[in-house]
């Protein structure tokens, strides 16, 4: 379901890949690039799972400083080069997550916890085809979200809601 962590040899191709991605679509749109912006990128390429930009802020304080604002520039300029993808799960938070060789997937998330699952499915990816198919609707992408509770979330609100209050009587 999450991604595993990613080996350290395919880390480093990552890494190189989308550097180079990124060098070419910051010439093509004669924007600046600097070892900064080239270090967020391998950095960013090269994690697993899904991120919020505090999150990846808080990781990289860790070895040095990184201006809110190049962090953020950054983020955009890796989706704009489809090197990320950003989800909104609610909450005000937009997730991250590389792009790059990673193959089409949906998600899951947990309401209790804030857990994000990745899923694939056949049978939803056949069905969209074919509702899409049937309305005359050329489909070119989609974000599926499903919105629950993760098993140790849901025993933990079923263990509260089976509980009878103290000085109540069930029935």
């Amino acid at each position: 379901m999450n991604r595993k962590a990613i080996p350290a040899r395919a880390t480093h191709r990552i890494a190189t890949d989308a550097s180079v991605i990124f060098e070419r679509h910051v010439r093509a749109e004669g924007l600046k690039s600097s070892q900064v912006r080239l270090g967020l990128v391998r950095a960013i390429a090269a994690m697993a799972g899904h991120f919020t930009a505090e999150m990846l802020q808080a990781r990289l304080m860790r070895r040095g400083s990184v201006s809110k604002a190049t962090l953020y520039r950054t983020l955009a300029m890796m989706q704009d080069c489809k090197l990320l993808v950003s989800h909104d799960f609610g909450g005000g938070a937009l997730y991250f997550e590389s792009a790059l060789n990673q193959p089409h997937h949906d998600h899951m998330y947990c309401l209790g916890c804030g857990a994000i699952s990745e899923f694939t499915s056949r049978g939803i990816e056949a069905l969209q085809a074919r509702i899409a198919a049937e309305a005359e609707f050329e489909l070119t992408a989609h974000s599926h979200k499903l919105y629950g509770y993760c098993a140790p979330c849901a025993r933990r609100a079923h263990k509260r809601t089976s509980e009878v209050e103290p000085g109540r009587r069930s029935g």
